[in-house]
């Protein structure tokens, strides 16, 4: 996707990195993928080796949906661990932290 326009440059339909650098080399010269900045990627580790081989001068930076999905997942898991130490089930926070987590991301998502 070009970051200036956000129009879609291409889709792969293989997530393999065979087919992925084949893809690339393929289509466009050295001089091409040399000029590209910035790739984003998500948090497979492969790509990371792949982008670096396709586009040597490019920037790798993390899609913005994976960081809050990791974020979200380990908020959710403290949550959990502290509903497991409270005893009163009946208690004011236990209530809070079992119906209102929803409300936790939501905030933290509005202020950032």
């Amino acid at each position: 996707m070009i970051h200036k326009h956000h129009h879609l440059i291409e889709f792969i339909h293989d997530r393999l990195s065979k087919t992925i650098i084949e893809h690339f080399i393929k289509n466009y010269s050295l001089s091409e993928r040399q000029a590209v900045k910035t790739v984003s990627i998500d948090l497979n580790a492969n790509y990371q080796s792949v982008i670096h081989k396709i586009f040597p001068n490019a920037q790798i930076i993390v899609n913005r949906f994976h960081i809050v999905q990791l974020y979200s997942r380990a908020l959710d898991q403290v949550r959990i661990s502290c509903l497991k130490k409270i005893n009163d089930k009946h208690s004011r926070l236990y209530k809070a932290l079992k119906s209102n987590w929803h409300r936790y991301e939501y905030i933290y998502f509005n202020v950032t």
